[in-house]
């Protein structure tokens, strides 16, 4: 199988049999299988992985594009609010409409042309990919394995869980690479400052200068004007549509009124050092992604949560973590 992400992906299934596959060119993992009992695994070849693609923003850009400028636009109430509400980036006014369309130019421009300001961000496709991990093959127990690796205490509702039955043999695993990215993610309050999808908004890169003032680009301006749409339709939509159109948007109010431009160079200061430091209410974290996966980099081989586990005759060959200090 050849695929973006997974050569072969499954959930919670049983009575698993691969042999004779060769797998290369995916992005995360050869094979991945959460929840899967009695895996069977022979004579396969796993890698090389993906060696050119776009950086994460890419996909961040296109998802909130088609919440802001598609999904609002067939609801007359949230069509009417982005068209209406005043969002200020770099003290200037514009509508919420006018920066979701910056973005979706941009967003046209890149893909016609593979120039403009989108580019500055994601690359030209021909980059590692930048996100948490790569896998040879990843068994994992029911759930996600996108969280930190099992190595201590599990106080999870399911910490007893295991599955079981796993053969592996004669499996080589060679020439996996990753360029894996620290993305500085902000928390107010202790919530995440992102935008719908998991884009996790980055004030790390947003800011330049002296004075910590807010740059941006087309994403941030549109994650800022996201959240700020979000906030006003709060007042009025039912939580079960909210959550429809803003998914998990959250943009407080003290990062608006940064982006905006409207603050002193001592106190734009003073937010980016208070957050560099950590208060009680503003605080960076530095261990996962773009989209919140704990960074774990390059990894051959993880079984993790698994008993009745057999393995033999397996290489992990040329398994490298090209990233670099942020």
């Amino acid at each position: 199988g050849l695929s973006s992400h997974h050569s072969i992906h499954g959930n919670n299934n049983n009575h698993v049999t691969i042999k004779h596959v060769q797998m290369y060119d995916f992005e995360v993992a050869g094979v991945a299988l959460n929840g899967a009992n009695d895996v069977d695994m022979k004579h396969l070849q796993i890698g090389p992985s993906l060696k050119q693609t776009f950086g994460a923003p890419l996909s961040h850009a296109f998802f909130l594009d088609h919440m802001a400028n598609t999904l609002m636009e067939g609801n007359s109430a949230t069509a009417l609010v982005k068209r209406l509400l005043p969002v200020q980036v770099r003290k200037k006014w514009r509508s919420a409409q006018r920066l979701f369309g910056i973005l979706r130019k941009d967003l046209r421009r890149y893909a016609e042309h593979g120039t403009g300001p989108i580019r500055d961000l994601v690359g030209d496709g021909k980059a590692l990919p930048d996100g948490s991990a790569i896998y040879g093959i990843v068994l994992h127990r029911s759930g996600v394995a996108i969280n930190r690796l099992g190595f201590c205490s599990d106080d999870s509702t399911i910490a007893e869980k295991r599955v079981s039955g796993v053969n592996l043999q004669d499996i080589n695993i060679t020439g996996l690479s990753i360029h894996v990215d620290q993305a500085s993610r902000l928390f107010v309050h202790n919530k995440l400052v992102m935008g719908p999808a998991g884009d996790v908004f980055q004030p790390v890169r947003s800011w330049a200068g002296s004075c910590y003032r807010y740059v941006g680009n087309s994403l941030t301006d549109a994650q800022i004007a996201f959240g700020q749409v979000c906030a006003a339709l709060a007042q009025t939509l039912p939580a079960e549509e909210l959550a429809f159109y803003c998914g998990g948007a959250n943009m407080p109010r003290t990062v608006r009124d940064w982006a905006s431009g409207r603050w002193s160079c001592g106190s734009s200061i003073y937010w980016a050092r208070s957050m560099s430091r950590g208060t009680d209410w503003l605080k960076l974290r530095c261990d996962t992604d773009a989209a919140s996966h704990h960074n774990k980099g390059p990894i051959g081989l993880r079984l993790g949560f698994q008993e009745g586990v057999a393995v033999r005759d397996v290489l992990v060959d040329d398994v490298e973590n090209l990233g670099t200090p942020n």
